[in-house]
């Protein structure tokens, strides 16, 4: 190869290389829909979802199959207004096994800020707080005690979509731990019904 073709290719490299800057540079974070529609000026869409979420701790993990959450999206950003389990569909493990939940406490709401892919979770001045209370099962004493607490710092979700944008599951990011390090949050949620919020 000659000289002249070696600066040739090189200068179409550079090229490349500029033209794929601005494209990056100009990323924009996920805006929030309702029926493939942006959501503008003082509306509001309000989208159930449910489905499993569980606590893994070092002494066992605790999680219900049905937790209904509730999202409610503008067009400046979204919060999550309620994060109920439904107490009879919980089991545990290890130090769980006997504990029934019998109530529970969450300092919603919670903002959910969106990047270019995924959702962060977090309470303005303060930790996302998530409290459970526990009873006896079968007659025996939880091995936790009545209650246990979790704090965590912010969520990340990841929203599955289908084609058109529209949210098809919400799913928990790897590896989000509380604010000591020791427990894990896993599940996901789908919509409940007529699913039309989304994102683009």
């Amino acid at each position: 190869m000659n000289l002249k073709k070696i600066l040739l290719l090189s200068s179409m490299a550079l090229a490349a290389i500029a033209f794929a800057v601005p494209a990056t540079a100009s990323a924009t974070n996920l805006t929030w829909t309702d029926d493939h529609v942006h959501i503008a000026g003082d509306d509001e869409f309000t989208q159930g979802f449910e489905g499993p979420l569980s606590f893994d701790t070092p002494f066992g993990s605790f999680g219900c199959e049905e937790v209904t959450v509730a999202v409610v999206a503008t067009s400046t950003g979204a919060t999550i207004e309620e994060f109920k389990p439904t107490t009879n569909t919980c089991t545990g493990t290890g130090a769980f096994v006997n504990c029934e939940l019998t109530n529970d406490t969450f300092n919603t709401p919670w903002q959910v800020s969106t990047t270019t892919t995924d959702l962060v979770v977090t309470k303005t001045g303060g930790d996302i707080e998530i409290h459970n209370f526990y009873g006896e099962k079968n007659g025996q004493p939880c091995g936790v005690g009545s209650t246990t607490s979790s704090l965590f710092g912010s969520i990340a979700i990841v929203p599955e979509l289908d084609g058109e944008g529209t949210i098809k599951a919400l799913e928990i990011g790897e590896e989000q731990k509380d604010t000591t390090g020791n427990i894990t949050a896993t599940g996901f949620v789908t919509p409940e019904n007529g699913p039309t919020l989304g994102l683009t």
